[in-house]
């Protein structure tokens, strides 16, 4: 099995995908905190252009002409800048449609002050404090 790493190690095909699936993994964690669409379309932006990458290396390995080869890379680039302009343009738009719009709308529960929740969100909290304060009584 070593001669089989030893001989990827030297490939830069390999060595490109190994640092963009770190950098995936890294950014994932984007997404944990708070789960919503902004972080969510943050924290993959690099797992798509890593998926981007790895179909590019594979499709090249079966092109057989140099331009099949240029017209994929071309192809494949644009596609990567294309996902990058429209995270940006995304994570733009949900900034000022969640934050500058909607002037942070406090909530009546302290660990949500000043984040955006949705109201579904703070209606379901609002029906378990209720519950909770029922079962108490009940004691």
């Amino acid at each position: 099995m070593s001669f089989i790493k030893k001989d990827l190690d030297q490939k830069e095909w390999f060595k490109n995908i190994s640092i963009l699936w770190v950098y995936s993994l890294a950014t994932i964690f984007v997404v944990f905190p708070i789960a919503d669409k902004g972080h969510f379309f943050i924290g993959a932006t690099c797992s798509f252009i890593s998926f981007i990458y790895l179909i590019y290396t594979i499709l090249n390995k079966f092109a057989k002409e140099n331009k099949i080869k240029k017209a994929l890379r071309i192809y494949f680039n644009a596609l990567a800048v294309i996902i990058m302009c429209i995270a940006i343009i995304y994570s733009v738009y949900l900034i000022i449609t969640q934050y500058i719009q909607n002037d942070l709308k406090n909530t009546e529960y302290k660990h949500f002050k000043n984040i955006p929740i949705e109201e579904y969100l703070t209606d379901r909290m609002s029906k378990i404090d209720k519950l909770i304060i029922e079962k108490e009584k009940e004691r």
